[in-house]
């Protein structure tokens, strides 16, 4: 007896990976130097969608070389959208998604319990604690002594228990029903592993990026970065640096506060400038009127005599 086309395709897909219950999807811009490693350890998992966001590198090539599926989506600097995960929710056909990171490392006792969770639809949201290493150093600005300080993050999730128009950048993904939330203990079975490539530049254009969305976002939800508001996530910062122990204290370690520093500071000043119609634009015609009044003048004296 011959399957009929969908079985066909559900038995292909049984037999391809470990996981059915949810589905991996990897953002990527510019990760010629790193996707494919990242894609060889998680395609046997479940089944993974690779969104491009228009690499001007091999990344796309290096993508469809190892034959994953492929789409481009262009984001605006940061994928932590409603508009984005709205279009990530339709690209998948499972309940759960789980996001992956070409930055980050997922132990296999995590996707395991992920499945588990997803088959059992336990919860619809799993917040995992993240260590973070730059340039190969263990950087624990986001953990550490100071409990409220460890950093969490929610990679998994069910895309039908959560709402996409209440997503804030930067913030935690609350579910429809708060107590659908698992908050995992640090364990090392199931800690993400943060695995940071920066440098000054590298940091600068990325928080950037950032704070230009997050500037928007914030206006549009009436929660604008005040002076006030800075000068308390100025405090955090430092904060982060000096509860390292000493000899954490080093230039990396520093760079990480220096560049999040600038990214709040950017955030306050591009949604200043959005509130007080100060931006870009505004400055173009200001200084097309004073041109204009510059060669008005110039006219003017040049028809006088000395």
């Amino acid at each position: 007896m011959h399957l009929d086309r969908e079985q066909q395709a559900n038995t292909l897909y049984n037999k391809q990976y470990r996981f059915k219950s949810y589905t991996m999807l990897l953002t990527v811009y510019n990760e010629e130097a790193r996707v494919k490693r990242v894609v060889d350890y998680y395609r046997p998992f479940a089944k993974l969608i690779v969104v491009d966001n228009y690499s001007e590198d091999r990344t796309p090539a290096v993508v469809k070389d190892l034959g994953v599926e492929l789409v481009q989506y262009k984001n605006p600097g940061t994928a932590q959208t409603p508009e984005c995960i709205k279009y990530f929710f339709s690209l998948v056909d499972t309940d759960y998604i789980l996001f992956l990171s070409c930055s980050e490392f997922m132990p296999e006792p995590l996707l395991e319990l992920f499945e588990e969770i997803a088959s059992q639809k336990s919860y619809d949201v799993v917040s995992c604690v993240r260590d973070s290493y730059t340039c190969g150093e263990l950087i624990p600005l986001w953990g550490g002594r100071f409990k409220w300080m460890e950093a969490r993050v929610d990679r998994f999730l069910n895309r039908h228990g959560i709402d996409p128009d209440k997503i804030v950048i930067h913030r935690k993904n609350t579910p429809l029903n708060k107590e659908r939330v698992l908050s995992l203990p640090r364990d090392k079975r199931y800690t993400i592993i943060h695995l940071r490539d920066a440098d000054a530049a590298s940091l600068m254009k990325k928080y950037i990026d950032y704070a230009s969305v997050e500037a928007s976002h914030r206006k549009q939800q009436g929660r604008p970065i005040t002076g006030f508001k800075l000068l308390l996530l100025f405090i955090k910062e430092v904060l982060r640096f000096f509860h390292l122990p000493i000899s954490k204290w080093n230039r990396i370690a520093f760079r990480e506060v220096w560049a999040r520093m600038v990214m709040h500071s950017v955030t306050h000043w591009v949604g200043w400038e959005l509130s007080n119609q100060r931006t870009l634009e505004y400055s173009h015609q200001q200084n097309e009127q004073l041109w204009r009044k510059l060669i008005s003048e110039q006219n003017h004296y040049s028809g006088e005599k000395m």
